[in-house]
């Protein structure tokens, strides 16, 4: 039986065990206590559970939009972008905009063979490039050559450049209303002849200047350049005959074709631009989007870049129509 200073020894002893073991669970970091292992919120970026998960949720989404491009072979006939493939639809918004072509993809694209351009165009303003043909450095001496497919007063007009000849074609009428149009321009080599056609409209000239026997008197291949909505500074510097604003809309469906004869052209497969510049895939109707502030009763205007609000038989006036007038807009 203990003495009692040895039961008081005793008591001493479990006390100062006691508060030693207070001691350490107090001193004990948060994440290391018994049940809840909450970390401070000073380090919850670096290591919480809720953090790897965000991260996770994050960069699987960022995978699951990346889509991967077409491969040139699973192509068709119509202008692509070589780092996508999905759309065949390009909106012009902004000035130096354009889709440039050229060297091997186009190389059946020749002077001395028939050719078509066909696309579809749709745009608010009245003048605009549409396409652009020439010849890149020829190794031999040439005459002058150039193709310009624009719109000019609201007319589809192609014009046909070869040495001191000009041979140009109109036609269609009111194409700047922002509906969609076909366009068909076809050169036949061999008749000398341009043809023209916009939606079920078509017209067709002799082309001057074009020999029957020897065409544009050029046997060897040459390297073409072809422009779309907009010329690139290289093309400027060289000399256009024709300069004219950049195209603001969109262009889609874009082909091109050749061949010996004109009833028997085949497209050009896979047709991928070479490189673009300002221009973006899809075409988006600012008035079908969020954007469109224009109060109710009022017209929004597609512009492509913007858009605006017309006002036209409401009583309110001001950018967006929301200004109430004593005047009624007539």
């Amino acid at each position: 039986m203990a003495t009692p200073s040895q039961r008081k020894r005793i008591s001493l002893i479990v006390l100062l065990i006691l508060y030693g073991t207070a001691d350490v669970w107090c001193s004990l970091p948060v994440d290391l206590a018994a049940e809840e292992k909450v970390l401070p919120p000073t380090t919850l970026p670096l290591t919480s559970p809720s953090s790897s998960i965000t991260t996770v949720n994050v960069s699987t989404s960022t995978y699951a939009t990346a889509i991967p491009p077409i491969p040139p072979s699973d192509r068709d006939r119509f202008l692509t972008f070589a780092e996508s493939g999905h759309h065949q639809t390009f909106m012009f918004a902004k000035d130096n905009t354009y889709i440039q072509l050229d060297g091997d993809i186009i190389q059946r694209f020749q002077l001395r063979l028939c050719r078509e351009i066909s696309f579809k165009f749709r745009t608010r303003l009245p003048h605009g490039l549409l396409v652009y043909h020439n010849v890149k450095n020829p190794v031999f001496k040439m005459q002058p050559y150039a193709l310009y497919v624009i719109v000019e007063k609201g007319e589809l007009k192609v014009v046909h450049v070869f040495g001191k000849h000009l041979t140009s074609v109109t036609v269609g009428r009111a194409l700047n209303r922002d509906q969609w149009h076909s366009v068909v321009v076809t050169i036949d080599v061999h008749g000398a002849r341009l043809i023209a056609k916009v939606d079920h409209l078509k017209e067709e000239v002799y082309l001057k200047g074009l020999s029957f026997d020897t065409n544009y008197g050029i046997t060897d291949n040459l390297t073409s350049v072809i422009l779309i909505g907009g010329l690139s500074s290289e093309e400027k510097l060289h000399g256009v005959k024709y300069i004219i604003e950049s195209f603001v809309g969109c262009i889609s469906d874009m082909v091109l074709s050749s061949g010996k004869a004109a009833s028997d052209l085949l497209p050009i497969v896979p047709l991928i631009a070479t490189k673009h510049e300002n221009v973006k895939e899809g075409c988006i109707d600012k008035c079908r989007t969020m954007e469109n502030l224009c109060f109710g009763g009022s017209r929004c205007i597609n512009e492509y870049n913007g858009y605006r609000c017309d006002c036209f038989g409401t009583l309110y006036e001001e950018h967006l129509c929301d200004v109430f007038s004593e005047y009624f807009y007539t």
